[in-house]
């Protein structure tokens, strides 16, 4: 069984959905957002420090999830019930490699990379499928997207990216966050702002998935199936 896609969506379709999944889980990234500051002001204290950053990395899986999970019900799509941090946790191994692997070969493979299985966590948590399924489903979905999902994927990326170097920027004119040899140093307030920016790639990246599948998904039998 193959499928065809019949759906299809422009990069500017794709990044106003992308702020409709914002908007409509504002409550739950405000508590994301929270939790992390939270633990990005821990961080900062010698004392504590190194134990914080270890927490939040494994924290950081399940409250990715658990972003998913909300945002999929506030853009009203269902989502299965079955625990998949673990899923969720080697399917961003394995895809990270894949994409690093890409953007060493001059950017552009990373982005198309990206784009194509840009989708998978949304997959994975909304479907009862398994990783490597879900990674399928999204390269599957992205049939004749693949350029707009690219565009759209770069404006994102270039969004956090700008918000994280306007914060480090800002830190090194005031010799708080950078300090002269170019390393990073946080007190409590530094702490928190760096988490929070550190923190917007991947929520903003999360709204994409959420957002794309919503547009290019087979939810209401959009993909035409055809039997061989």
């Amino acid at each position: 069984m193959a499928y065809v896609q019949t759906r299809f969506a422009t990069t500017g379709a794709l990044v106003t959905e992308t702020f409709n999944v914002l908007a409509s889980a504002r409550r739950e990234v405000g508590l994301y957002l929270l939790v992390f500051g939270g633990l990005g002001v821990l961080a900062s204290l010698s004392a504590i420090g190194g134990t914080v950053s270890v927490l939040s990395f494994f924290f950081y899986f399940a409250a990715q999830y658990w972003l998913c999970r909300q945002m999929l019900l506030r853009a009203g799509l269902g989502h299965v019930d079955s625990f998949k941090i673990f899923s969720l946790f080697f399917m961003a191994i394995l895809l990270s490699l894949g994409i690093v692997i890409g953007f060493n070969f001059f950017w552009i493979p990373g982005i198309l990379l990206g784009a194509k299985w840009v989708m998978s966590p949304a997959f994975l948590v909304a479907r009862d499928d398994n990783l490597f399924e879900a990674i399928g489903a999204s390269w599957r979905a992205s049939d004749g997207n693949t350029l707009s999902l690219s565009l759209a994927y770069a404006i994102v990326c270039a969004i956090g990216f700008v918000a994280l170097v306007a914060v480090i920027s800002l830190g090194s004119m005031t010799q708080n966050i950078v300090d002269g040899a170019g390393r990073i140093v946080s007190g409590p307030i530094e702490g928190l702002f760096f988490s929070l920016t550190l923190n917007a790639v991947p929520i903003l990246m999360m709204a994409l998935s959420v957002g794309a599948y919503r547009l290019l998904s087979d939810q209401g039998d959009d993909l035409t199936e055809i039997f061989e």
